[in-house]
């Protein structure tokens, strides 16, 4: 790769610039855990769990096992696609931004005046920091990449319990 950049530069052809998602990687490494979307979303069993695992017990006696295993994996599933959708999502919104957009706000993020801006709370005045980052433009680009969301969502939901219910099904446990 040296010897790359060297004879690009020597060519008078320049070195190339890092890829697009490169910059995309940085800004979402740059988020506080706190703004990573995600965090602490999914909430294991619930109570519409409890009740399928306990009707389907009830029909089918001796499959307890398979019915436990089926609607856990469903679960996990499920809690997977809520942790996951969010960061996808949110790199989906970064995808659309240009190289020195992403920077711009990898250096918000990483910089001083984000903590400024936390500090500040429902006080802080925007201007400076709207003028100085894209922020409405980031805003912009994840409104338009979250307008499909639902029914990405959704769909991702329906995958699992469509696995479940193979899963039941190979285990002859009938619904």
């Amino acid at each position: 790769m040296i010897l790359l950049s060297v004879l690009l530069v020597l060519a008078g052809q320049g070195v190339p610039a890092p890829d697009h998602a490169a910059h995309v990687d940085r800004l979402l490494a740059a988020l506080p855990p706190s703004t990573r979307p995600g965090a602490g979303q999914g909430d294991g069993e619930t109570e519409a769990d409890a009740a399928d695992i306990k009707r389907l017990v009830a029909a089918n006696p001796g499959k307890e096992a398979a019915v436990r295993a089926a609607i856990a994996a469903r679960v996990a599933c499920v809690d997977k696609a809520s942790r996951e959708f969010p960061m996808r999502a949110l790199r989906k919104s970064a995808e659309m931004l240009t190289d020195a957009e992403l920077d711009k706000l990898t250096e918000f993020y990483s910089g001083p005046d984000y903590a400024r801006l936390l500090a500040a709370g429902d006080k802080a005045d925007m201007k400076p920091f709207v003028e100085r980052y894209p922020i409405e433009r980031f805003m912009e680009v994840t409104r338009k990449a979250m307008a499909d969301a639902p029914t990405e969502m959704f769909a991702e939901y329906d995958a699992c319990a469509a696995n479940a219910r193979t899963s039941l099904a190979a285990a002859g446990v009938k619904d």
